[in-house]
């Protein structure tokens, strides 16, 4: 294996830095800004109020609730 002579050096450096740079701008067209880690949301309404989340209030089983429909279907 043959040392590279300082000018060598020099212009493989600045290739490897130009090919550098053409990656980092080329991948900056194709992807577009977004935070790492987390994927784009859709449009949230920031004064809407948050989505519930569990049961309904006074639905404690499912027996019980589905009991309350057929009373009130007969």
């Amino acid at each position: 294996m043959s040392a590279l002579s300082p000018e060598e050096n020099e212009r493989l450096q600045a290739a490897n830095a130009r090919k550098i740079e053409a990656v980092k701008h080329t991948m900056a067209e194709v992807l577009p800004s977004t935070s790492k880690g987390k994927r784009p949301s859709a449009f949230v309404d920031p004064a809407a109020p948050p989505k519930k989340r569990g049961r309904p209030k006074g639905v404690r089983k499912l027996s019980s609730f589905a009991h309350k429909i057929e009373s009130i279907t007969k």
